[in-house]
């Protein structure tokens, strides 16, 4: 009876041991890892906002979003600002410094050419920051040809 209760209290420690090793703590460190890429992100995109705006400028400026996408391993600096009835954006890539996408358009009249680019740089926007849940394959395929 005895040696029974033993190899159970032995065998549940050795099982929350194999837990917190296997199970818990990989998850509990890349968990943070994220955090702390996140936190970087912000901080780099905070620089980059600061870099491409212009103190002495009277255009608006759209609200700026930062966002790092674990699956891309990247992270995105959305900007942009209005002047004279246009609206311009556009998303660079913090790491590199790269711009992916940019849009200007009209605000009041629009044409269809700047139509069609707002809807795609919308589009491509809400994948980056994994805005699309289920993603279609040819959307995630535009999406890596253009952030190459």
């Amino acid at each position: 009876m005895k040696n029974s209760i033993k190899v159970i209290i032995f065998s549940l420690i050795g099982f929350s041991i194999a837990y917190y090793y296997i199970l818990f703590l990989p998850t509990h460190l890349k968990d943070q890892e994220k955090h702390r890429l996140i936190i970087e992100c912000r901080g780099l995109g905070q620089k980059l906002e600061k870099e491409t705006t212009n103190p002495y400028d009277v255009s608006l400026r759209i609200n700026p979003e930062y966002y790092y996408n674990p699956k891309l391993r990247k992270c995105f600096y959305c900007g942009g600002y209005t002047h004279d009835g246009f609206m311009a954006q556009f998303i660079i890539d913090a790491y590199t410094n790269k711009e992916i996408i940019s849009c200007i358009k009209s605000i009041k009249n629009p044409s269809e050419g700047e139509r069609d680019t707002a809807f795609r740089f919308n589009r491509l926007k809400r994948l980056l920051f994994d805005e699309i849940k289920k993603p279609k394959k040819y959307e995630i395929d535009i999406m890596r040809e253009t952030i190459q």
